[in-house]
Formats: C-alpha cells, structure tokens, sequence
C-alpha cells in the first residue's frame, strides 16, 4: 500500500497534461479496488478457522472456483441431477448431467494441474458414473410393449428348449 501512496503523491503533483492524470486516477482506483477484493477474499470467516477443512470436495470446488462462472454454473446444474436422481426423476436427471458434464470435461482438459483440476477430475468421475447408472436403470425399466401371443409362444419354446437339454441320469 505504501507504493501506492507513493505513486498518488509523486504521479499526480508532476503530472500536467489532465489526460494522463485522469487514466493515472482511474488506475488507482482498479488497483485499490482490486486490493479491497483480495483482502475480503483472504479474511478469515468466523464459521471455519481454516475455510478448507470439513467441507466436502464439491464444496472445496465450488469455493476455488470463484470468478468462474461457467464452471459454478455446471456444477449447480450438476447438484440439481443428484436432487433430480433422489426424487426418482431419472429423464430429467440424465438430461442435468449431460448438460453439466458437457460444460465441465471441456473445462477439465483446459485446466491446468492443481487442486482445482483433481477436484474437478474427480466430480466428473463420480457424475459420469451417475449418469451411466441413470442411463442404465432407464433402459431397463423401458417399458416394451409384448403380445400376449407372442409372451405364450416364447415361453413354449423355452419349456421346449428346457426339456431337450435336461436328461435322466
């Protein structure tokens, strides 16, 4: 902060064409605006001493990804599949995991190594294994309709089939 004062005091007393002063103004306020957003972000909270203990890894995500909105936006998408899942609305689910998934494997190949992309790596792991479950829970309850005529016949030949292959020893 002290290079600051520094550089209000000595850039603005010499500066006299009013143009470079205005930018030079307008500089100063972005940098201490920015400084104002770093320190809220570094002040610890009261509810946690340190804010990466006891929070989930889904937590751990969402809170290293502040400023990325792209990404928040995906994993709440993500979060209302799991919602959807629970309530047994597995259409609508499937649909919220493509649609999140869809924004955060891209995202994953572009991020670089850190705890923000095994994080990510990991939630994306475990909704594509969501989504696969949901996708096979909904091809088996599918309902195909069967003629009563057909169910019969079927189940003839499978008696049929069933004698043939069983013998008397």
């Amino acid at each position: 902060m002290n290079t600051l004062a520094w550089l209000i005091s000595i850039g603005f007393s010499d500066e006299d064409n009013l143009e470079k002063k205005a930018a030079m103004r307008e500089k100063v306020k972005q940098y201490l605006s920015r400084a104002e957003e770093l320190k809220a972000m570094l002040k610890p909270t009261q509810t946690l001493n340190h804010p990466l203990d006891g929070m989930t890894p889904r937590d751990e995500l969402v809170l290293l990804s502040v400023g990325e909105t792209r990404l928040q936006a995906a994993l709440k998408i993500g979060e209302v599949a799991e919602e959807l899942e629970s309530r047994e609305k597995y259409e609508q689910a499937i649909e919220k995991y493509q649609l999140a998934l869809g924004t955060l494997i891209p995202f994953l190949a572009a991020e670089s190594s850190g705890k923000r992309k095994e994080l990510l790596h990991s939630q994306v792991q475990h909704w594509l294994s969501n989504a696969e479950r949901v996708k096979n829970y909904l091809s088996l309850t599918t309902n195909v309709p069967v003629d009563e005529g057909t169910m019969v016949a079927n189940s003839k030949e499978f008696s049929d089939s069933l004698r043939q292959q069983c013998c008397l020893q």
